[in-house]
């Protein structure tokens, strides 16, 4: 009898070797799966449709989400100085769907380079204007600042004649942006040039994004920069923020400026706040609401949250009460209901850490109940149109369930599990 040659014998070996691998192979995967079934009572194989992965929490390590805004279609923009979005590569800005999901057709490509997304607005048309103390969007130099497509990408045509992709920009980092009816653009930070032209830490774009020149703001603010801009009926914007003084005249931290850029001397807010607004809003009555760390308002004892008359005095009929040292953020409902959030402990004399309800007149809403709360205030506060909120910052629990600076929240205050979000540096 005939033996085969020994090279043919060894690959014969070899191929016994592999085949008995994996027979071993499938075996464990069976034993585990009948284990699972034993233990979960489902078949091997059973799809848990209700089973959903917790990508953005959990990979790298929590990073800030600094703006948030709510689409007219219910899409959530979300900028700030994060890498990843659910775990995946987004740097600086997403876009979510209305149930927490992240939009991949939202192309931001390499997103922001070199620094955070601070700011952030919308135009009519949908196009989004971001701001910060970034140098780069998608791989093109920018002046800390860019406008981009609806679907995320970037938008050469923004400020063609210079700055944008071309000259300087902002000479500075920007802090907030807000867009006019007419789509014109406001911007505010630590800039003292913008395209060239000396104009300090306040100034007006047209809607390509040049300087406008008829919104003349002289010498500007004087102060380390300025922080929030908001929209005041007759064109007049209301700013705030670590200035001492507008185009020459003693101003403390806030301020109404006229639509040509001259200062609103019938907004009297005498000795204004004792800290710096971070949020303020004009409600649909004209009068103006305000969160900070100021304890105090005109010497009015109203920590942290403050409502005004239009006139900048301060409005009697709304207090808080608030224990604690700041409100950084908050969203006005459709029924005018305020969702609040910062750095306190309590509402009126009940708990409530960092986040709460109040009524129009400032009382607290017990029917919201956050449970124990954030871990820290949230920066920003959107409201979605069936009434969840969108929260974003720097807190990695909302009542004790992990969500890493961004969370949905139901209008009862109970967290959206179903809603598993999260923004994050790369480990």
């Amino acid at each position: 009898m005939a033996h085969p040659p020994d090279g043919s014998k060894t690959l014969m070996q070899i191929r016994s070797f592999i085949v008995f691998a994996l027979f071993l192979g499938i075996l464990a995967i069976n034993v585990a799966a009948q284990d699972a079934a034993a233990l979960t009572g489902r078949t091997p194989g059973f799809i848990d449709a209700n089973f959903k992965p917790v990508l953005g929490g959990n990979v790298g390590t929590s990073a800030p989400g600094n703006r948030t805004i709510v689409l007219p279609d219910g899409k959530i923009l979300v900028a700030g100085s994060f890498q990843l979005a659910n775990g995946i590569s987004r740097n600086g800005i997403a876009r979510f769907n209305p149930d927490g999901t992240l939009d991949t057709t939202f192309n931001t490509k390499s997103g922001a380079s070199n620094g955070a997304i601070n700011a952030m607005a919308v135009q009519s048309n949908g196009k989004i204007i971001i701001g910060g103390a970034f140098t780069a969007y998608a791989g093109q130099t920018v002046g800390f600042i860019a406008r981009l497509e609806a679907n995320g990408n970037f938008d050469a045509t923004f400020n063609s004649a210079g700055g944008i992709g071309n000259a300087a920009g902002a000479g500075g980092a920007l802090n907030e942006i807000s867009v006019a009816a007419d789509d014109r653009i406001y911007i505010s930070g630590a800039f003292t040039t913008y395209n060239g032209t000396n104009i300090n830490r306040l100034a007006r774009l047209t809607v390509d994004g040049s300087l406008d020149p008829t919104f003349a703001v002289g010498t500007g603010l004087t102060g380390s920069n300025a922080g929030v801009i908001e929209q005041a009926p007759g064109g007049k914007i209301i700013i705030s923020g670590f200035f001492t003084a507008y185009n020459g005249t003693t101003v403390p931290r806030f301020a109404r400026i006229n639509s040509d850029g001259s200062l609103d001397t019938t907004f009297a807010i005498g000795t204004g706040p004792v800290g710096a607004p971070a949020a303020v809003k004009v409600l649909p009555d004209g009068k103006i609401l305000a969160g900070g760390g100021g304890a105090t308002f005109n010497t009015v004892a109203r920590n942290g949250l403050v409502r005004l008359n239009a006139d900048g005095s301060v409005d009697s009929t709304f207090d808080a009460a608030i224990t604690g040292s700041s409100v950084t953020s908050f969203a006005r409902q459709s029924d005018g209901k305020i969702i609040i959030s910062g750095n306190f402990t309590l509402v009126g004399g009940t708990a409530r850490v960092n986040i709460a309800r109040v009524g129009v007149d400032g009382a607290l809403d017990a029917t919201f109940d956050p449970g124990t709360g954030l871990q820290s205030g949230a920066r920003a506060i959107a409201v979605q149109t069936d009434g969840r909120a969108v929260l974003v910052g720097t807190f990695t629990t909302y009542n004790g369930t992990v969500r890493n600076s961004m969370a949905i929240v139901n209008s009862n205050g109970t967290l959206d599990t179903t809603a598993n979000t999260g923004l994050a540096q790369r480990g």
